[in-house]
């Protein structure tokens, strides 16, 4: 039986579509395994036939260069496939893509846009590599996947933030900043006003949840941005009555149960649209600089208030329904909303020569690693993955990395819920000391 090898790099962000692509891959008799971002060295325990990626960014290169030269075949499912990514910062993961273009078998795009400027932009030889599939993301907002996640029967107003620049969640702002200007993405003065602008458009944000808190007698819902820092946000709202800040899970439920989204240039737009339902974008409430941001995709999906009496205005009434007009639009970033995207992306991969030439060791990426990272991968094998879980919390502080631990119930609910046929679910043994990983393994009984 073949192996693929799923790389989560963020779980409320990343999890549950690799949980329904895994679902597919089960069914065309593959095992699956779920390895945290942090412990990429699993993959190399595990000596996985393919290997699924978020992404292909310089701090996967060495992983796949490794993994070409065994011949084990490397998929790419962006992570970042949609608006706010590949067409907010084309240039940028263009190069990922044509930098790594080498190493990768197949990379599946979300939506035409990006499928035709890429295969414009990849030489001949490599096109074939590129697909255009959807992404299984938006396949959890179709219908036919309806009893996937719990339905919340109280009506709320939902608000997303976007704001990871200035209020980052793994690093301090100063360190977040030192590497935007190291990385040449912008001079320092662009990044200096794009900052300031930031800094603005968060405060108006705060100010327009707390008015609307006071006009409306309605339950709200923050929705922090996976990468912010959600203690700036609890903060802010800890003495305000029916005003909730979500921080865990994957924001679909809250999209799907939300009577309205309120947001500005944000990907959720997309996603909400998805459910049926326009969402409202509050740039009225910005300075011109934010709204020349906007691209049209994201005007034509959303409702733009003219001000703030209309803003409260829409807000009162109803869901609004999209009626799938301007769907050309959305089609655009999603290619199609049918629920098969998954399907189609399982097809690309089972049509892979699954022949590696050899197999993967431990010390092929355990150089990349200082002493002390060493120590602690040494030390991870010797003991099994429980008795290493509460060692950790006994001896360090919670700290927001731990929200990127996979949750080993939660996957195993969730595929016994989309797979038909009975399986088997444990955590991945190491063959040198025999020990249970942080790994998840699958596969059918």
């Amino acid at each position: 039986m073949k192996k693929i090898c799923i790389l989560i790099d963020n779980p409320d962000r990343d999890l549950d579509h690799n949980i329904l692509l895994a679902s597919k891959l089960l069914k065309k008799k593959y095992e699956v395994y779920f390895v945290e971002y942090y412990k990429i060295y699993e993959v190399f325990l595990i000596n996985p036939d393919c290997l699924i990626l978020q992404h292909c960014r310089k701090n996967y290169l060495h992983l796949m260069k490794e993994c070409k030269k065994k011949s084990i075949k490397i998929v790419i499912l962006e992570s970042e496939g949609g608006y706010g990514g590949v067409y907010r910062f084309a240039t940028r993961f263009d190069n990922y893509i044509l930098k790594s273009k080498n190493f990768f078998d197949l990379y599946f795009c979300w939506g035409k846009k990006h499928f035709e400027r890429l295969t414009k932009r990849v030489p001949y030889k490599y096109k074939h590599k590129i697909k255009l599939t959807g992404s299984p993301k938006n396949d959890l907002l179709n219908r036919m996947y309806k009893n996937y996640f719990l339905k919340d029967k109280e009506k709320f107003i939902l608000f997303s933030t976007k704001f990871p620049h200035i209020n980052p969640k793994f690093t301090s702002f100063q360190n977040h900043y030192k590497t935007i200007i190291n990385t040449g993405i912008a001079t320092k003065k662009t990044t200096d006003d794009i900052i300031k602008n930031l800094y603005f458009a968060q405060s108006q944000l705060i100010d327009l949840i707390i008015k609307t808190n006071k006009i409306l007698n309605k339950k709200i819902i923050v929705r922090v941005h996976p990468f912010e820092n959600p203690d700036f946000y609890k903060n802010k709202f800890s003495n305000k009555k029916n005003i909730f800040v979500s921080t865990k899970g994957n924001i679909i439920p809250l999209l799907k149960n939300a009577e309205h989204l309120v947001q500005y240039d944000c990907q959720t737009a997309f996603d909400f649209y998805a459910t049926g339902k326009k969402s409202i974008s509050y740039d009225f409430n910005l300075n011109r600089k934010l709204r020349s941001f906007l691209l049209m995709e994201i005007k034509k999906i959303s409702i733009r208030p003219k001000n703030e009496a209309d803003f409260f205005q829409k807000l009162k009434g109803n869901s609004i329904n999209n009626k799938n007009k301007n769907k050309r639009y959305y089609e655009d970033i999603f290619f199609k909303n049918d629920g098969r995207s998954s399907d189609r992306i399982t097809d690309h991969i089972s049509k892979l020569d699954m022949k590696k030439n050899g197999n993967l060791f431990l010390k092929d990426i355990l150089y990349t690693y200082n002493f002390y990272e060493k120590s602690k991968i040494i030390f991870r094998m010797l003991i099994s993955n429980n008795n290493f879980l509460i060692l950790k919390r006994m001896i360090t502080k919670k700290h927001h990395s731990d929200d990127k631990i996979l949750d080993f119930n939660y996957i195993k609910k969730k595929i016994s819920l989309l797979s038909k046929e009975q399986l088997e679910i444990n955590y991945f043994k190491n063959k040198v000391f025999n020990r249970e990983m942080a790994s998840i393994k699958i596969k059918l009984k």
